[in-house]
């Protein structure tokens, strides 16, 4: 099952950091999480996930060769 994150759900998960709240709500699920590390690894996969498809695209396969 792929996992998809949205903007959206960084944006929660930052304001419950920032406000002291352990639980954020995604959609219709409502998770608490057990520590501020937990909440800070949780954070830092996400924003991974959606920087994920724009990075595989950055890179390229060059080539050249040099004609005597």
């Amino acid at each position: 099952m792929a996992t998809t994150v949205t903007q959206a759900d960084v944006a929660a998960l930052e304001a419950a950091i920032k406000t002291g709240a352990m639980s954020v709500r995604h959609g219709d699920k409502t998770i608490t999480y057990q520590s501020r590390e937990s909440m800070a690894q949780t954070l830092a996969w996400m924003k991974n996930l959606l920087l994920a498809p724009s990075a595989r695209h950055m890179g390229g396969v060059a080539s050249w060769s040099r004609n005597a």
